[in-house]
């Protein structure tokens, strides 16, 4: 007597069904309708699958650039706070170099200049209240 092969109850068919895309976007049917383990041939890609990584880097530059001009209006209203305090503070110090009857100086090393102002006529017998000169002339 000769016997054929066992079969058990657990082997399972090698068959998987195959379909085509193109035939199914035709059809209009959908694949969540089809037997569990199906393979769709000839699938288009879709908007997301196709352009996913330009999609994130676009969105990634679109918020560093904005990221940079939020960066750019805080040190803009910091700078323009430290103006308006030190324009303050200029005029508080030459009301205080005029009203005690001062003299003070202002020294560009750079450009080898400074620059006198406050009662000069009084102290050094200059003529003007503001007057420029060298470095060297100073010493």
């Amino acid at each position: 007597m000769a016997k054929g092969p066992k079969i058990s109850r657990s082997m399972r068919s090698n068959n998987v069904y195959m379909f085509d895309g193109r035939a199914l976007k035709r059809w209009g049917l959908k694949e969540s309708n089809l037997p569990p383990g199906s393979v769709i041939l000839n699938r288009q890609a879709t908007f997301w699958e196709s352009y996913k990584w330009y999609v994130v880097g676009g969105i990634s530059l679109i918020l560093l650039e904005a990221f940079l001009i939020f960066a750019l209006l805080v040190q803009r209203v910091r700078r323009q706070n430290a103006e308006t305090t030190l324009a303050i503070t200029n005029d508080r110090f030459r009301t205080a170099i005029e009203a005690g009857r001062f003299v003070g100086w202002d020294l560009n090393v750079k450009a080898g200049q400074n620059h006198w102002f406050g009662d000069l006529p009084a102290m050094f017998g200059i003529p003007s209240e503001t007057y420029s000169a060298d470095v060297d002339e100073f010493s």
